[in-house]
């Protein structure tokens, strides 16, 4: 399993050296654009983008594709339950009580595309940023709401939660070889006992995780960690000239696109 979301890789590009608060806040943006858009054509051309972006940033683009293609478990559910149960439009295929709609097969390629454009985007803003500068930027465009919500705490489980992606992905690993080992693979065999190995794997992940967050919050009380709001921050966010041009051009595209799209 590869999953790069939550690792950070320097490669002293140009995306790197923006402040977190501008690649936040286009994230969003297009996060807005991915879910506006309703023809495939221009998820061809977000694709195209998505790459160039990449190029970019210096980052291996295999790394990254694979952090896709670790959903491909969840594609295939999502595919399944649009396929079959997507009942407008006209009949492609019907066998039996299954019927598949031309709607509800465009429904499928325009939902994965969806899903693979979000989690390349998200792998991206982690691997460009460090953890520290992403809690910094949440809190900061949070700000506004600190009367209301506890602004700092929820930045800092965000951070948490990113920081651990990728040790929890290593935990996963070590359990899927040592039932490898014991006979239990899960990538071969009928679907059922696929399914009860799958079982087997989850509950010890699930005894990790929170024994992982108890060792955690011990850690944080043995070293005096107080209310977050109270806190001083050692390492400040600066707004350069560059930021000010990368925050422009990110939100001018995605503008291009939103028009583009709804004029199609």
């Amino acid at each position: 399993m590869k999953i790069a979301i939550g690792n950070y890789i320097e490669t002293q590009s140009l995306i790197h050296r923006l402040n977190p608060i501008v690649k936040l806040v286009i994230f969003f943006i297009w996060m807005i654009v991915l879910f506006s858009i309703k023809q495939l054509p221009m998820y061809a051309m977000v694709i195209i983008g998505i790459i160039s972006l990449i190029r970019v940033t210096r980052l291996p683009i295999k790394l990254i594709v694979s952090s896709a293609w670790s959903l491909k478990w969840l594609v295939l559910i999502m595919i399944v339950f649009n396929l079959f149960f997507y009942k407008q439009g006209n009949i492609l295929f019907e066998f039996g009580f299954v019927q598949v709609y031309d709607q509800g097969l465009y429904q499928v390629l325009l939902l994965s595309v969806r899903l693979v454009s979000v989690v390349m985007l998200a792998t991206m803003l982690t691997l460009t940023t460090k953890p520290l500068d992403l809690t910094l930027a949440l809190e900061q465009l949070l700000s506004p709401f600190k009367r209301f919500i506890p602004v700092a705490d929820i930045a800092l489980m965000v951070s948490i939660a990113i920081r651990f992606i990728p040790t929890l992905v290593d935990e996963t690993d070590k359990i899927m070889k040592a039932q490898a080992s014991r006979g239990a693979n899960i990538e071969t065999g009928p679907l059922i006992q696929r399914v009860k190995h799958l079982v087997s794997m989850l509950i010890p992940m699930f005894v990790i995780s929170f024994k992982r967050a108890e060792n955690l919050a011990v850690a944080m009380e043995a070293r005096g960690y107080t209310d977050a709001q109270s806190r001083t921050r050692l390492i400040q966010l600066y707004w350069y000239k560059t930021d000010t041009i990368g925050m422009i051009v990110g939100m001018t595209i995605a503008l291009i696109f939103l028009v583009i799209g709804w004029n199609i």
